[in-house]
């Protein structure tokens, strides 16, 4: 039987290639995916927000939970993806980024632009009509339950890393507007936690820095100024921009040195595989979030492929790589809107090309992950299958290793046993004579004997 997940002695001691701060950062990417933002997004926020932190003289600890805050800023992002998706009838990621560049506390151009074009064009005639009516009646009652959605899980994945009540607090209130117009509790001036208010700040300078220049990123500052944000941080903001020091460097295509130079050094988060197997966890728990039939997918297939793993008699280290890889296994799926995940009709070919570039989503965000080049590389290849008909690289059995093997076995055997929006669950004997139809030739059919020997008497445990 597995040792508990609360048990450190069960781990090995980490690689000091990977550190917390890098696969946060890392793992980051996939976030700004979720919220239709550029790649590194949250990144150059962190960067922003630090700049401004030290600039109005923060202590060392708060400048560490403003680090993570701002990294993590987005954390809770995939909650609220369904019911976006139902809200606005359409692709939910370029609704939220439309968000990004728009005062969505007031009637804009860009917003009756959105509705026309993009809202509930999938229905027709009064259906439609009634959709983006329902949309303007109620949108106030919408911005707030979606807000509270992403704050509440946001707040609580830090919490449940460990990284502190001001890192928590930061991201509850990260939609707080200084004149009280915000989400989710509609705090005013200075009730707003001082490291929301800088993270509020400092993700809209990233934003319009990058869609319209340093100008009007200082004009949309200037203008929300007492409206939106502290008029005290903005003073800061404009001060640091006018001597060259809040932008610097935002466009260099290497940034995480950037960033590696703004890390508080006091009180860095605990390096060792109990740390980072959390943090694994907690993203995966973010990608299983954002739709309603992959409710604990990527911690069943870890589940599953350390199992197999046992039965197989695997080296614990293998254990390790195959947990993770699991868990992550999955992270590129944020990029693809829910109005694809959740279709129970046939996809469009090129709806089936956004499904099938996932992997490659995957593998990108990994790969950045000091250490975790086999872990990247076997989470990238859970489609891949052993005559070659797998995606996205169309891979065959010499160049699949064992435990590529596995996660493949693992991931067809959960998304069987699961609910999707095309059918229901399959009963376990259906699941199996499914998976013998692929074995040998397309997945590895001493995996499936393994899988076979303990998931028909209830033996798969929480491994994690």
């Amino acid at each position: 039987m597995p040792s508990s997940p609360n048990d450190r002695r069960q781990y090995p001691r980490e690689s000091r290639q990977t550190s917390v701060s890098g696969l946060i950062e890392a793992l980051s990417f996939a976030l700004d995916l979720t919220e239709g933002a550029r790649p590194g997004h949250a990144v150059r926020t962190c960067i922003i927000g630090m700049r401004i932190g030290r600039a109005i003289g923060l202590a060392e600890d708060l400048l560490h939970d403003l680090y993570y805050a701002l990294l993590l800023k987005d954390v809770g992002c995939s909650s609220n993806s369904a019911r976006l998706y139902q809200i606005v009838g359409n692709d939910e990621i370029e609704a939220k980024r439309l968000t990004k560049t728009t005062d969505w506390t007031r009637f804009e151009w860009k917003q009756m632009q959105y509705l026309l074009k993009h809202a509930h064009s999938r229905a027709t005639g009064t259906r439609r009509i009634r959709g983006i009516a329902s949309m303007i009646r109620e949108s106030s009652t919408n911005a707030e339950q979606l807000i509270r959605l992403r704050c509440d899980k946001g707040a609580k994945v830090v919490r449940d890393l460990g990284l502190g009540l001001a890192t928590a607090g930061a991201i509850y209130c990260l939609d707080e507007h200084w004149d009280g117009r915000g989400y989710p509790d509609k705090l005013v001036g200075e009730d707003i936690p001082l490291l929301a208010r800088i993270a509020s700040l400092a993700q809209t300078f990233e934003v319009f820095h990058f869609h319209y220049g340093v100008p009007s990123a200082i004009d949309v500052l200037q203008r929300r100024a007492g409206h939106w944000f502290d008029p005290d941080i903005v003073r800061v903001a404009v001060g640091l921009e006018r001597r060259g020091l809040l932008s610097y460097g935002l466009d260099d295509s290497d940034f995480f040195a950037t960033i590696a130079a703004l890390q508080p050094e006091t009180r860095r988060v605990l390096t060792d595989s109990y740390t980072i197997d959390n943090i694994c966890l907690a993203f995966a728990g973010v990608v299983d979030a954002k739709s309603p039939y992959t409710y604990q997918h990527s911690s069943g297939v870890a589940n599953v492929a350390q199992r197999i793993g046992q039965t197989l008699n695997l080296p614990q280290s293998d254990l390790v790589v195959l947990r993770r890889a699991g868990l992550l296994h999955d992270i590129g799926k944020v990029s693809i809107p829910n109005c694809i995940l959740d279709k129970q009709g046939k996809l469009t070919p090129q709806e089936w090309e956004a499904i099938r570039l996932h992997p490659h989503y995957t593998f990108e965000i990994l790969r950045r992950i000091d250490g975790f080049g086999q872990i990247a590389d076997i989470a990238a290849s859970h489609h891949e299958k052993l005559d070659g008909s797998g995606y996205h690289l169309g891979r065959t059995a010499e160049q699949l290793p064992l435990l590529h093997r596995i996660l493949t076995v693992a991931d067809m055997y959960d998304a069987l046993s699961g609910d999707r929006p095309y059918r229901p669950r399959l009963a376990p004997d259906q699941v199996f004579a499914i998976l013998h139809q692929d074995a040998p030739h397309a997945i590895d059919a001493t995996c499936l004997e393994a899988l076979e020997s303990f998931a028909g008497t209830g033996q798969i445990l929480a491994c994690l």
